[in-house]
């Protein structure tokens, strides 16, 4: 296995989820069509894996010409290996969730995570500049520059930052994780001492 993606590849987004309200989805492509048209000269793909109530308006919304869109709708769980293959970037524009657990499973695929702050797992794995970029969706500005420093991150640099996405989601193995819990019980019972 590599993390390693070639430049064609080393920018293409992705998002897997839902296509609902809460997920920050129209924002934020409006805020990347926003990016896109400001920078003609780039092609930036963005895939949507997932459905809901949303598809349509994210459908038909007006994104300028070097932004290529491709909705896949809900794809088998067994499918997903293959799309996270073929991206660059994992996109976690969230305005609330208590987890989310496909940002787990694309640092474990080598995905650096552009992600909502909104997002524990976001809060809790992704370092700035690390392994992916942090945002607030609600503020327009904010993700545009993070899309910004995402998009202008060099192949190289990106390649290095899913080497980083990889050892994150290494960390977070069954026995690490009983591990963390047994610190935690020990702890709690020696401070009662």
């Amino acid at each position: 296995y590599s993390s390693k993606r070639g430049t064609e590849l080393s920018h293409r987004f992705l998002y897997v989820g839902q296509l609902v309200e809460r997920k920050g989805l129209l924002s934020f492509l409006r805020t990347l069509a926003r990016w896109a048209a400001a920078h003609a000269e780039r092609v930036v793909e963005f895939t949507l894996a997932g459905d809901g109530p949303l598809r349509s308006a994210l459908e038909s919304e007006c994104v300028p010409s070097n932004l290529k869109l491709t909705f896949c709708g809900d794809v088998p769980y067994v499918d997903l290996p293959k799309l996270y293959a073929n991206a660059g970037i994992f996109i976690f524009p969230t305005l609330a969730d208590s987890w989310g657990v496909v940002v787990n499973e694309a640092l474990a695929n080598g995905l650096p995570i552009l992600g909502s702050v909104y997002s524990q797992a976001v809060e809790e794995l992704v370092e700035e500049g690390g392994n992916g970029w942090l945002f607030r969706p609600d503020n327009p500005e904010e993700t545009y520059n993070a899309l910004d420093r995402s998009l202008n991150t060099s192949a190289d640099s990106l390649n290095k930052m899913r080497e980083h996405a990889r050892a994150t989601a290494m960390k977070l193995a069954p026995a690490d994780i009983a591990g963390l819990i047994d610190d935690a019980i020990l702890k709690t019972i020696e401070a009662r001492k």
